[in-house]
């Protein structure tokens, strides 16, 4: 089963951590990745396990990214 359509878009920047936004489903979530190491961090959006999938789906994506020496504003998890 896949998670759909996550939207996911950086929504600011505050020192080394860069924050982002994810929506699925008419439900939201945040989370920061640290520029330097890509530390994920300060997650909110764990509710149900469906919201947590998509996040952890939004989390990968950026993650991907900031591997390949991007954090772009805006990304797409489709799956």
């Amino acid at each position: 089963m896949g998670y759909g359509i996550v939207d996911i878009r950086k929504v600011g920047s505050y020192g080394d951590q860069v924050a982002y936004a994810f929506h699925h489903e008419g439900k939201a979530g945040t989370f920061f990745v640290d520029m330097n190491t890509g530390e994920i961090s300060g997650a909110s959006f764990v509710k149900t396990d469906r919201e947590a999938r998509a996040g952890f789906a939004a989390q990968f994506k950026v993650k991907q990214a900031w591997e390949a020496g991007e954090l772009p504003e805006k990304l797409v998890w489709a799956g």
